[in-house]
């Protein structure tokens, strides 16, 4: 009965196999391996203090299991509870050294107590278990950019980069430490916000023959929208944001996406190829797309951040409060690229550019390249929508 669990399991038919798991757990309370397998179903299901309590018995039951407690950990963690989860880490890596995913769990656990140089050197050991992994060279990046390493950490993005040149966080990672280890030009030409941001007017779908009219239904669509809350994540600050906004298959559904997939086609065709430019060598021929509404009130803004998953990225406003756009309260609303991540300590001031928004306005831009939205203050709210292309296949 456990290994036809564990065949359901591995299938992703999670709930059948929670259901074997728990007749085998009837049988044999103490059976470890159900406790276990149970407990990392519960993780993927996201309950996580009954993953935690599973996996806690199966531990009691078989302390000298390392994948145990390694899963243990990663419960813990996702119940905040970084201290016990560092502890559970580094039970595995004392059972078994070479532990896959320990060290690398285990530097994220120490990263959020605030240990960055603990982090920083679980993190090589990660690496120097999966060499050929870009991710890992990548996490290690994002750790030396914390820590204030940057010449470390221009070593780590350019391992990553070598094993995946398109790597879109690696190239803003890059771009950063290039500036704080005294290149300004190269890091302004890894950029290249002179030839990759674009500002156009809404394509205007079949069946709507008015940019006002169209904008004014979209900006209902987000406010309407069942899936609008308040995000968990710092990113949006004073607003919410909507789930997908390309499901269902209404007129609002089909008018974005083919406004989305227009915009990125001529983006992505008129960009003037590089082959010297990790991004603009080339592009993808196919992708998917994401997208999302977001609706900032007073004091509302977002941080700087990037899109990694995507290769094209871009925003179109549909209502502003009436004092955006015009110039006043020194850029406040308005979108600013080239910013740097609040968590890395530079000393370099970056050179940013700056956009007013206007209702009816798309910007395009790169998924590598850091902006945020600068607050602003106004009893009105600031209505957009946000959009991913995410590539397909290998750019070419």
């Amino acid at each position: 009965m456990l290994s036809e669990a564990l065949r359901l399991h591995g299938a992703g038919e999670l709930a059948r196999a929670e259901v074997l798991y728990e007749e085998v757990l009837a049988r044999a309370p103490e059976q470890p391996d159900a406790l276990h397998l149970l407990g990392v179903l519960c993780i993927q299901r996201e309950r996580f203090q009954r993953a935690v309590d599973l996996i806690a018995a199966a531990v009691r039951a078989s302390p000298d299991n390392p994948d145990f407690h390694s899963n243990l950990g990663v419960g813990l963690r996702a119940l905040g509870r970084e201290a016990d989860a560092a502890q559970a880490f580094q039970r595995a890596l004392a059972l078994n050294p070479a532990h896959p995913n320990a060290s690398y769990n285990l530097a994220v656990a120490l990263r959020n107590l605030g240990r960055l140089g603990a982090a920083v050197d679980s993190m090589r050991d990660a690496v120097a278990r999966e060499p050929g992994s870009a991710e890992r060279h990548l996490d290690l990046a994002g750790l030396l950019m914390e820590s204030g390493r940057f010449t470390e950490a221009l070593a780590a993005c350019d391992a990553c980069l070598a094993l995946a040149p398109r790597s879109r966080l690696a190239i803003s990672y890059k771009a950063v430490a290039l500036a704080e280890c005294q290149q300004p030009d190269a890091s302004a030409r890894l950029l290249a916000m002179d030839r990759v941001i674009r500002v156009r007017r809404l394509p205007l779908p079949p069946g709507w023959h008015s940019e006002a009219a169209l904008c004014a239904a979209l900006a209902r669509y987000v406010c309407e929208h069942p899936t609008l809350h308040e995000p968990a994540t710092r990113a949006t600050t004073h607003g919410r944001q909507t789930g997908e906004l390309l499901t269902g298959g209404d007129e609002h559904a089909l008018a974005l996406e083919y406004l989305i997939n227009t915009a990125v086609t001529e983006y992505l065709d008129t960009l003037v190829r590089d082959p010297t430019h990790p991004y603009l060598a080339g592009h993808p021929q196919r992708w998917s797309l994401t997208a999302w509404g977001v609706v900032l009130n007073d004091q509302g803004h977002q941080v700087p951040h990037a899109h990694p998953s995507g290769w094209a990225s871009g925003v179109f406003y549909l209502s502003l409060p009436r004092t955006i756009g015009s110039g006043e309260g020194d850029a406040a609303g308005w979108i600013e690229f080239g910013c740097v991540p609040e968590e890395f300590p530079v000393t370099v001031v970056p050179s940013v550019r700056r956009l007013a928004p206007e209702e009816g306005l798309m910007v395009l831009f790169p998924s590598y390249l850091q902006h945020r939205t600068i607050p602003f203050r106004s009893g009105e709210p600031r209505i957009s929508i946000a959009f991913d292309a995410r590539p397909l296949e290998d750019a070419s």
